[in-house]
């Protein structure tokens, strides 16, 4: 008789008892042709795409049927269990879901710690989500920049803008003092000729 293989892509020959009188108490004493008509495997590769989209099947004579949905594959053969491990939007941690179609969904981890602002003085109680924006306290941000003036700007996340104070600075040659320069300007140039003998 044929008997067709679990995924049903191959048949085989087998006899017609071992086919349609398997008894599971006789299983010490069936036969090899007996045992293999149980359980028939073709020799097929799936190799069709997960759930995922990206890896594929390597199970031999896979059961799954991707056209009947869940309902064709009740033992997820064909749902991808490789952690996605993407780093997320936040910044700071990894995707801990099983590979998956489009993108991550937004970060789960949750702080137990109160956040403050980067002065110190506005705080927000836990738990903060990860990717929280810091919170405002509006005074300003008075870190000293490496000129050695306070930043103008409100208190802010991150690093301080460039240095706008104004400042008066001598040219590169040192003949003329140039006035009304902002401080992240450097070094300045007066345009004159430098006149000395070779």
């Amino acid at each position: 008789m044929s008997k067709k293989c679990l995924c049903g892509k191959t048949t085989s020959k087998y006899s017609c008892f071992s086919v349609n009188y398997p008894d599971s108490k006789r299983e010490l004493i069936m036969t090899q042709e007996e045992m293999d008509a149980i359980t028939y495997l073709c020799p097929k590769l799936c190799n069709k795409f997960k759930s995922c989209g990206k890896h594929k099947c390597q199970e031999i004579c896979c059961t799954a049927n991707r056209e009947l949905g869940p309902a064709g594959d009740p033992l997820s053969k064909h749902l991808c269990q490789i952690v996605c491990d993407k780093k997320l939007s936040c910044g700071e941690h990894n995707c801990t879901d099983f590979c998956h179609k489009g993108f991550c969904k937004p970060c789960k981890w949750v702080s137990i710690k109160p956040v403050y602002c980067p002065c110190g003085i506005a705080k927000m109680d836990p738990p903060v989500k990860c990717g929280e924006p810091l919170p405002k306290c509006g005074g300003p941000c008075a870190t000293e920049q490496p000129c050695g003036h306070p930043c103008s700007r409100s208190c802010h996340g991150g690093s301080c803008p460039p240095c706008l104070e104004p400042v008066e600075r001598l040219c590169k040659c040192g003949k003329e003092l140039k006035l009304h320069m902002l401080c992240k300007d450097g070094e300045v140039d007066c345009g004159k000729a430098c006149g000395i003998e070779l």
